[in-house]
């Protein structure tokens, strides 16, 4: 990338990712569900985190992608494209 281009970026660093209280309560909520959560690829977590907490707690979308997510997690499934096909995973590391 150009570094005008990179200038303009937002921090998508592992470091600057912050999960929502009231998200890591409700992973929290069931023991089998955090343990799966805790050995989940870094990314996908960003992404499907993310993915949650582009809506506001109580929404509609919030509630429906929350409720995927932890079944998704209690069950040890990982779901979507999150990882563009195994390109981003070189990158996630």
């Amino acid at each position: 990338m150009h570094p005008q281009g990179e200038k303009i970026l937002p921090d998508i660093t592992e470091s600057s990712f912050a999960i929502r209280q009231d998200v890591v309560d409700a992973i929290k909520a069931d023991p089998s569900t955090y343990e799966n959560f805790m050995k989940l690829p870094p990314l996908y977590i960003r992404v499907r985190i993310d993915n949650i907490q582009s809506y506001l707690e109580g929404d509609e979308n919030y509630n429906r992608r929350l409720k995927k997510f932890l079944l998704n997690t209690k069950e040890n499934k990982l779901y979507g494209d999150w990882n563009d096909n195994g390109r981003l995973l070189s990158d996630s590391k």
